[in-house]
């Protein structure tokens, strides 16, 4: 016979283990999949904010970074048009990840066709970023690149 305002044994184990793995997904950060099509989102819709935060750089370019995103998406770029598709994200080790991606530039043109390029990421400070210096011209023109007398573009 159950008593009144006594829960059963499972019901509590269920809402223990449903707590713990809501803070496990809210813990565990984004992983590189997730990154990746926030950063191409943000590229399509030209937010240098989010670029901005979903780039990493050597720290001696690191407050150059946004004024050479609005420069690539803004002044150099600001009709160029293309759609993506995530093929698949591989973990190269504890800090370094590459995505393969499928890109379709200049997606308004008939002429317009696929094409793969690889987005390296790099895990910063637990967050995981896309290692803008190393990203393919091919991919997006005029992307950001490293300042004269900067380590990046010293090769160091």
């Amino acid at each position: 016979m159950r008593q009144s305002g006594r829960v059963h044994w499972m019901v509590a184990v269920a809402v223990a283990l449903l707590v713990a793995i809501v803070a496990l997904i809210f813990f565990a950060g984004e992983s590189p999949a997730v990154v990746t099509g926030r950063f191409l989102y943000a590229l399509q819709l030209r937010d240098v904010d989010t670029l901005t935060e979903l780039s990493y750089v050597p720290e001696g370019d690191a407050g150059h970074i946004r004024d050479d995103w609005d420069f690539t998406v803004n002044v150099a770029n600001p009709n160029y048009r293309f759609t993506y598709r995530v093929l698949h994200v591989k973990e190269l080790g504890g800090s370094d990840a590459v995505a393969t991606v499928e890109m379709k530039k200049d997606a308004f043109s008939p002429a317009a066709y696929e094409e793969n390029f690889q987005l390296p990421l790099v895990r910063k400070d637990g967050k995981w970023k896309v290692d803008v210096y190393n990203l393919s011209r091919k991919m997006y023109p005029a992307l950001p690149r490293p300042r004269e007398g900067s380590d990046a573009a010293q090769g160091s």
